[in-house]
């Protein structure tokens, strides 16, 4: 089946730079090859269509969806941000998150780090994915390596083994706590996936002061910005 792909219209090209879906997709349009795997054109997606984007345009595109992202990052302030992962859907209620899986990295007002995700679960609850403490994963992992340089510079594991000082270490740093923090408070919490209780759970659970909270499709990554609570 042949794949159709249309010039785009002048009122998609003049959204271009305004618009971030539209200037997102024409910034990362994918490359279209011919049956010998020679570059054709590029393409971007917008749902039903199919543009047929030239290099000229991708080039431009790319240029102003750097600077609208630079934009949307300065005014961000110190609200709790959100990279949305998975698909973007209408509001169904209010306060509605409006993104199946959402992501960030978080900093409290002691200087701790964390990580949480979350999306919707049966109904419009919300589902718990991660919950993450980075300090402690980053401390297990350094203690890991340790006990195993340790164990591999006497003897390896056939001469340590389970008993061994080393190895009972290693397996003690070995296991992921890190992975469950505060597991009590949300593992079987229900409420309703919306902004008011997301802002509450990562109020709680990290001990931060975030007063609000906003989900980003178009512009960030989780490594492009950090969540720093106010003290």
């Amino acid at each position: 089946m042949k794949t159709e792909y249309t010039q785009p219209p002048v009122e998609v090209l003049n959204l271009i730079g305004t618009d971030p879906r539209t200037t997102k997709e024409f910034a990362y349009a994918h490359t279209v090859c011919d049956s010998y795997v020679n570059f054709k054109h590029y393409c971007a997606l917008i749902y039903p269509a199919r543009y047929e984007v030239t290099p000229e345009q991708k080039e431009s595109a790319q240029k102003l969806y750097e600077g609208m992202k630079k934009q949307a990052v300065e005014q961000i302030g110190n609200k709790l941000m959100f990279v949305g992962m998975g698909m973007q859907y209408d509001a169904r209620y209010e306060g509605d998150l409006c993104n199946h899986r959402i992501r960030t990295e978080i900093v409290n007002p002691e200087g701790r780090r964390f990580f949480i995700e979350v999306g919707t679960g049966r109904g419009d609850t919300m589902h718990f994915d991660f919950v993450i403490d980075r300090d402690q994963e980053k401390e297990y992992e350094e203690k890991r390596s340790y006990y195993y340089n340790k164990i591999k510079e006497d003897g390896g594991f056939f001469k340590h083994g389970k008993g061994s000082h080393l190895y009972d270490q290693h397996e003690k740093y070995q296991s992921q706590p890190y992975y469950w923090y505060k597991k009590d408070q949300w593992q079987s919490l229900n409420v309703q996936y919306n902004k008011k209780n997301l802002l509450k759970v990562v109020n709680d659970l990290f001990d931060c002061k975030f007063s609000e909270v906003e989900v980003d499709y178009y512009f960030l990554r989780c490594e492009d910005y950090v969540s720093t609570s106010p003290k």
